[in-house]
């Protein structure tokens, strides 16, 4: 993720959050948490990251989350190459 001051950007399937963003986001999901935490879609045969995204847990979506459509800071959409555009 890089630190984009003028909003999030995806590039490649690959969401780079903007600084408030990134701020805070959680590095590891864990089960226990609520909060923001980066999702990564990982090839299984290569291991490598082909998407990712950025997932809320909080209320009645704390145990699976719920994926971010924009960013509640830069206000860009960050959920597109999840949604075939």
């Amino acid at each position: 993720m890089g630190d984009h001051l003028k909003g999030c950007v995806v590039e490649n399937g690959i969401l780079k959050a903007c600084k408030l963003l990134k701020r805070v986001l959680h590095p590891e999901p864990n089960a226990q948490c609520k909060g923001a935490y980066l999702l990564e879609f990982r090839n299984t045969k290569t291991g490598e990251v082909t998407r990712t995204g950025a997932v809320i847990r909080s209320g009645e979506c704390s145990k699976g989350g719920a994926l971010m459509n924009f960013c509640p800071f830069c206000g860009h959409d960050i959920s597109a190459h999840f949604r075939g555009e």
